[in-house]
């Protein structure tokens, strides 16, 4: 509720989260970070099943698998 209040109110918020699910609830921008590295860019509307697949792949790519 806060957070969409500020949001409201045009300020920026950074919400920091590994709870994927939740996200899109909140953010209407991710910025998807791996290992402290830009990575990909989404805007709401997002698709969980995508960024869930974004996020699997990039971290492969990591591991280098």
């Amino acid at each position: 509720r806060i957070v969409r209040e500020l949001a409201a109110e045009g300020k920026s918020v950074v919400f920091i989260s590994s709870e994927v699910e939740e996200l899109p609830l909140v953010c209407d921008r991710i910025l998807l970070l791996q290992h402290g590295t830009f990575s990909q860019e989404f805007h709401s509307p997002v698709n969980v099943d995508e960024l869930m697949s974004a996020i699997l792949s990039t971290d492969e790519f990591y591991r280098g698998t």
